[in-house]
């Protein structure tokens, strides 16, 4: 064939080569801080309890067996980043077999991204900007791998071509570098005694007895040999989450069973949530023994009293109060204020201003772990 017939095909390939590099590139920046944030105890601090980010961190999706699901994204960009800096300087006939394999596992990565989207709208109910983030990265790649199979690649291209052959092999030993040094980070990281993504706090004196001493109701035996204290608003994306899909299987494997003591305190949140705080004071007029199923009810229904979907909370906060025997009229600014005061006092005495937060076992936590969490704090391996 002469270069005439190849000239107009010379920066086609180069084009979709460079486009894909930059692209994992980015993906790799990304999953990359992710990571490194939820390893350093900081990922509370960029997804807050009460975002889209807080809720999907708070569920089931932040962590794939046992693994934080930004490492998986990481695997997967670095994985095709690789491929796609050695695709260069591959013997040329095996360039069409990295070429279909980069195209398979960008496929794959793709479908488990939209099936990471659809779980977190249809189950948890919240998007992650970090998640589309990554969900528009792999779309990109997609498009561009596929139009590059369809046109059909030019190999030999990359053979006319020594800028890409250089850049190629400078950008694999660059890599190599920096695979070092990012390693020996997250080792030095991981071998802190800080547990990841949940900073250690003790807490004792005045402001447990503040914590122990707050409204709410216990669950559980008195003489369990864990303990752990609950601070929620009946609002919070975040609490609710964890009301409706992780505590149910909590008080399952270790509440009815014997091994946790839990207290629930309410922290209502009125400045971020302003029907919050007559809920919370309609929550606390109900008998004491129907608490918790009173909180459950109040999280299931908060479309019905919500700051974001009723004008008014008080018609469904007057039946609430119905269905126990409670006059509406005892929803008062001066029960208001009293919980008000209480929520002051303990954030003064415990240093923190959101939910969900939880003492542990004497130890502060902000957010809610995950059930693996859980699990790993009172299951069988913790013993």
């Amino acid at each position: 064939m002469s270069s005439e017939q190849t000239a107009p095909h010379s920066w086609r390939d180069i084009l979709m080569w460079a486009s894909y590099l930059l692209l994992c590139a980015a993906g790799i920046v990304l999953t990359l801080f992710l990571t490194a944030t939820h390893f350093t105890g900081r990922l509370d601090e960029i997804c807050a309890p009460d975002t889209g980010c807080g809720a999907v961190l708070d569920s089931d999706l932040a962590v794939i067996f046992g693994v934080p699901t930004a490492t998986y994204g990481l695997l997967f960009y670095v994985v095709l980043f690789l491929a796609a800096l050695f695709y260069p300087i591959t013997v040329l006939k095996y360039r069409p077999l990295m070429l279909n394999l980069a195209a398979m596992i960008t496929g794959l990565g793709m479908v488990f991204s939209i099936l990471l989207t659809i779980y977190s709208y249809a189950v948890v109910e919240a998007f992650c900007h970090f998640c589309l983030a990554s969900f528009a990265l792999v779309t990109l790649l997609t498009v561009v791998i596929a139009y590059w199979k369809q046109v059909g690649p030019d190999q030999r291209q990359f053979e006319a071509n020594m800028l890409a052959r250089r850049v190629s092999r400078i950008a694999v030993r660059a890599f190599v570098v920096l695979v070092v040094i990012v390693g020996g980070a997250s080792v030095y990281t991981m071998a802190q005694d800080q547990p990841p993504g949940r900073p250690q706090v003790t807490v004792e004196g005045e402001a447990y007895l503040a914590a122990l001493t707050r409204p709410g109701a216990v669950l559980g035996d008195p003489d369990a040999p864990h303990e752990v204290i609950e601070f929620f608003d009946l609002e919070c994306p975040a609490c609710r989450n964890f009301a409706l899909e992780v505590f149910p299987e909590i008080k399952e494997r270790y509440i009815d069973t014997g091994v946790v003591r839990w207290i629930l305190r309410p922290f209502p949140l009125e400045m971020l949530y302003p029907h919050s705080l007559p809920a919370h004071v309609a929550h606390e007029l109900i008998p004491f023994d129907h608490y918790y199923e009173g909180k459950q009810q109040l999280m299931e229904n908060a479309d019905q009293w919500g700051s974001g979907s009723a004008e008014d909370p008080l018609p469904y906060l007057e039946e609430f109060l119905a269905e126990y025997g409670v006059p509406s009229d005892f929803i008062t600014d001066e029960r208001a204020e009293m919980l008000q005061r209480q929520r002051d006092e303990a954030r003064e005495l415990l240093g923190f201003d959101g939910t969900p937060a939880f003492i542990i076992d004497g130890e502060f936590v902000m957010g809610a772990p995950s059930l693996r969490e859980w699990d790993a704090l009172f299951g069988p391996a913790a013993e």
